[in-house]
């Protein structure tokens, strides 16, 4: 990716986001929190990130920086932490979504599989018997 930026300048906040989407794909897909060390270099670049976002995705790279922290609070023995962490993925199914759809279009890289909850495409249906289905989801935009 060429950062020539007009007036000599470094690259913009853009093109750092998709330069850096590219090189830390899987600390987007995948990020790593089994130590203190490896939560305190996710939240940083979550937070980095949300800086570097351009507003057309910020309010969903947001999002997903809320569910990192989320995240970042569980106590493994407490279900409540966890049902937190749960509520809040599926919350932010969509905005994960978008950012994958964003990141592809104008980075010009497919980050790949990220887990999905919610359906992100067509509704789809499951036939119970014949001639009747029921609308398992609704589309979410």
């Amino acid at each position: 990716m060429s950062f020539a930026a007009c007036g000599g300048g470094g690259p913009t906040a853009a093109e750092q986001f998709c330069s850096n989407a590219i090189e830390q794909t899987t600390a987007i897909v995948s990020p790593p929190m089994q130590t203190a060390d490896d939560l305190n270099r996710t939240l940083a670049f979550y937070r980095d990130m949300t800086e570097l976002a351009p507003v057309a995705i910020e309010p969903q790279w947001r999002a997903l920086l809320v569910l990192v922290e989320t995240a970042s609070t569980v106590v493994p023995e407490d279900p409540a932490s966890m049902q937190r962490v749960a509520a809040q993925a599926y919350a932010t199914e969509k905005s994960a979504f978008e950012v994958r759809e964003w990141i592809g279009r104008n980075c010009g890289h497919d980050i790949g599989p990220m887990a999905t909850i919610v359906p992100q495409g067509p509704s789809p249906t499951t036939t119970l018997a014949p001639d009747v289905s029921t609308t398992i989801f609704e589309s979410g935009g």
